[in-house]
């Protein structure tokens, strides 16, 4: 199990398949947020996939791609 931080966001998957096993998100914002979280689940999105979906800038949503940005940066080779 591998936790990436990002503003205090937590996004906790398997390093081997990619697999997103749960998000944590904190703040003010977090019900606007959550929705796209439980959707990656829910769909059996990958971290490595959520790279490439579309997150219009700038909003709040954007934050789920800057979790699992360094993950990918970081496996690309997979």
């Amino acid at each position: 199990m591998r936790v990436i931080d990002a503003d205090g966001n937590l996004l906790i998957y398997r390093p081997d398949t990619g697999e997103i096993l749960g998000v944590h998100i904190f703040g003010m914002h977090a019900a606007d947020l959550i929705h796209e979280a439980s959707n990656a689940i829910a769909l059996g999105t990958r971290v490595q996939d959520i790279k490439f979906a579309v997150h219009a800038h700038p909003t709040l949503s954007q934050e789920l791609y800057k979790s699992a940005k360094p993950n990918h940066d970081n496996q690309s080779g997979k």
